[in-house]
């Protein structure tokens, strides 16, 4: 049995009402996700004009991960 008090700050926050349709949500996740595939492009532009050939492994790990994600949200 759990003690009330404690269960008191377990409650949801979030009502029905005020929860995004999925439509809207998706749009809102794919925004943000072009917005940082976007600025990872523009990394990996700036490093090869600076004569790199690539961007540093933990933003390729980003980018790729971004891309993935990307993919997902499209998929449903």
């Amino acid at each position: 049995m759990t003690n009330p008090k404690t269960a008191q700050g377990l409650e949801p926050t979030i009502s029905a009402d005020s929860m995004m349709p999925p439509t809207d949500l998706k749009r809102e996740v794919r925004t943000y996700l072009d917005t940082i595939i976007g600025y990872l492009d523009l990394l990996r532009e700036d490093a090869k004009e600076q004569g790199e050939k690539a961007m540093s492994p933990e933003l390729e790990r980003i980018w790729t991960a971004s891309i993935e994600l990307a993919a997902l949200v499209e998929e449903n």
